[in-house]
């Protein structure tokens, strides 16, 4: 190994050439591409003015391989990070799904980088973030969250509401009786409309702190920040008005009121505990009446923001067996 007044040069096994140099700390930095991949060189000479141009870049205060302070990313900045799937910014080895990854953008957008009474959570550098922050923007948003009454959306022929309004018998599907047509027009053809009350964006508040925390903990797994400021208890689960639970007779009626091809799936969603998304998805291939279970290796997609019609589950875990009774697979 040859050294000359700045820095050092050496030749490596492949024949090639290294360079490199003590800096200020006293660490030995070897050279890199701007890609951080080693940087060689075909003869000594190529090596050493490297060394003299990067000599005289140090001389007037430009340093190649300083390394940015993490701590000067913006909190929007480590969010963007997160949706890059080039940037590895996620805990997870897997890449984010195609409708996941539009739902956390929407969520971004929405709920994270919104502008509150002159707050902006994700434009402060993310190592200046405390609870309190989080806190303060927790209950900006849930305040704009109110409770509305929504109507109940159904492709139902409005004379079939206004005879169930009425207590009149009837089906909700199939072919509608002539003379229910008619005494629906008689009654002045009314147009009966059903409401609900939903709380405007809680459900998707609680979304967007689950992401949010993501954000936090994969900073902590890089060392910029050393703990969660995300510590809002029952923020992550959205809290919901008690909601009564249906009958076995009112399954029944259900499985029996929807159209044969459908009353499978009202029977299985009711017993199985599995997601619609999972019922949607199964095959004939997925239930086996001997063992009497139900193979769940896949799910039905959102179509409109995921190409891919059938995905697996996101977790392992979700790939399971769901045990049947005897009577609900006979």
């Amino acid at each position: 190994m040859t050294r000359n007044q700045f820095g050092s040069v050496r030749k490596l096994p492949s024949g090639k050439f290294q360079a490199r140099y003590i800096d200020a700390a006293g660490a030995r930095i070897t050279a890199r591409t701007i890609d951080d991949k080693p940087l060689t060189f075909a003869t000594e000479k190529q090596a050493r003015i490297y060394l003299v141009h990067l000599q005289s870049d140090l001389a007037r205060g430009l340093n190649p391989y300083a390394i940015i302070p993490a701590s000067a990313d913006t909190l929007r900045m480590r969010v963007e990070m997160y949706l890059d799937p080039l940037a590895g910014s996620r805990l997870a080895a897997k890449p984010l799904r195609a409708s996941t990854a539009a739902n956390y953008r929407r969520l971004a957008d929405q709920y994270l980088f919104r502008q509150m009474d002159d707050f902006c959570l994700t434009q402060m550098s993310i190592t200046a973030i405390t609870r309190a922050d989080v806190r303060k923007w927790h209950s900006l948003i849930q305040a704009s969250c109110v409770s509305k009454s929504r109507e109940i959306k159904t492709r139902a022929h409005p004379a079939r509401t206004w005879a169930r309004s009425m207590g009149i018998p009837t089906s909700m599907h199939g072919r509608i009786d002539s003379h229910l047509i008619q005494s629906w027009i008689d009654a002045g053809a009314p147009m009966i409309k059903n409401y609900k009350e939903s709380g405007s964006g809680i459900v998707q508040l609680a979304q967007a702190y689950r992401f949010l925390k993501a954000v936090f903990n994969v900073a902590i797994d890089d060392g910029i920040i050393k703990e969660n400021p995300c510590r809002i208890k029952g923020a992550s689960t959205p809290r919901h008005s008690e909601r009564p639970i249906i009958t076995p007779d009112q399954i029944a009626a259900l499985a029996a009121e929807v159209p044969a091809r459908y009353s499978i799936l009202v029977i299985l969603a009711a017993y199985s505990s599995m997601r619609s998304s999972e019922l949607l998805g199964l095959q004939r291939k997925h239930i086996n009446e001997l063992q009497k279970i139900i193979k769940v290796e896949h799910q039905l997609t959102n179509y409109a923001s995921d190409q891919n019609l059938f995905v697996p589950p996101k977790t392992d875990a979700g790939i399971r067996d769901v045990p049947i009774t005897k009577e609900l697979m006979s």
